[in-house]
């Protein structure tokens, strides 16, 4: 009797801490969908965001709202989705593609965390994590992500969107830059490779399609990887978990640098990935019509003058020129 009510409680907690995480993750999602927040601004220029939780903004940094409101010409359509792979996203992708206008001048891709662990986990471990549908028919590799991600521009190619594809790559995990494999029999019972060893090859494989697909390339690995420097003493991306997180923020007081759990970037970490975007935005929004960055010339004095004198000539009429107009 005592181990059938100890199984209740154990199992009755899994499933209290699956069901918080699926609220977690979820719930913002939801909410956005029916609140509908992100109306489409009729005529502007659109941006279209492809990606998982770091471009959906609600368990990582906003950095999407920045580039939004500091680009108030611009309409950007998120399409990040907490938990994707590429091959998750490959397989909602025509229905975010649906949701492109005619307007849409680019589509940014930023994927590959969720892949790197998948790749790093045991495979079970990777199935129950992800679930079947987030994940290749064989064992996830970075070879599978290599497949999805060319598929997911070519498929974006195939739009009116045409050419016009960013890719980024997915940023360092933890605060320990090294990238070197693990010895053998050191890595924890859920891994069978060091996360950061595989997220370089990501960002490798990630820079590779871009150049192959001529596509634009936003080196945020990179970037970030040269910002940290290998530390044993930091945490590695071998720890990245809540648990850890927890220890480092509260207890230790050594938050990670750029994440706010060694996967989701905070603030500091957003503000990397919005420096090296603003070039590729302040380029659309030169291009735009010179018409488009003047909606106020209408609303001028002498623009209104002109419509009223318009109107005047169809009703036979002369408007009195005053002073102001003779100066």
């Amino acid at each position: 009797m005592m181990n059938m009510e100890l199984v209740v409680l154990v199992g009755g907690s899994f499933a209290a801490m699956g069901l918080g995480m699926y609220v977690f993750l979820y719930t913002p999602e939801i909410v956005r969908m029916f609140l509908r927040r992100e109306r489409r601004k009729e005529g502007l220029p659109e941006v279209l965001l492809l990606g998982d939780s770091l471009t959906l903004g609600t368990v990582s940094f906003p950095w999407a709202k920045q580039l939004r409101e500091r680009f108030s010409q611009l309409h950007l359509i998120n399409e990040g989705k907490n938990c994707d792979t590429s091959h998750a996203l490959l397989a909602r992708l025509p229905a975010s593609l649906d949701k492109a206008g005619p307007q849409t001048r680019l589509a940014l891709v930023l994927v590959g965390t969720n892949d790197a662990f998948a790749i790093c986990y045991k495979d079970n471990m990777a199935k129950l994590v992800y679930g079947s549908t987030h994940l290749p028919n064989g064992p996830a590799s970075v070879e599978s992500y290599t497949g999805a991600l060319r598929e997911i521009i070519r498929q974006v190619k195939s739009t009116p969107i045409g050419g016009r594809v960013v890719v980024v790559s997915p940023p360092p995990m933890g605060d320990d830059a090294s990238r070197s494999p693990a010895a053998p029999g050191s890595t924890s019972f859920f891994h069978r490779r060091v996360t950061n060893d595989v997220t370089h090859e990501v960002a490798a494989a990630a820079e590779a399609v871009a150049r192959d697909e001529g596509c634009g390339y936003i080196p945020l690995y990179e970037r970030m990887a040269g910002l940290l420097v290998s530390d044993s003493k930091k945490a590695s991306a071998e720890e990245v978990n809540a648990f850890t997180a927890a220890k480092l923020n509260y207890f230790a007081r050594r938050p990670y640098t750029y994440t706010t759990d060694g996967i989701h970037l905070n603030e500091a970490g957003g503000q990397v990935l919005v420096e090296l975007l603003t070039p590729v935005f302040d380029e659309l929004v030169t291009k735009l019509p010179s018409a488009r960055s003047k909606p106020a010339e209408a609303t001028t004095p002498g623009s209104w003058r002109k419509m009223v004198d318009l109107l005047m000539s169809k009703l036979s009429l002369k408007r009195q020129p005053k002073q102001s107009d003779l100066i």
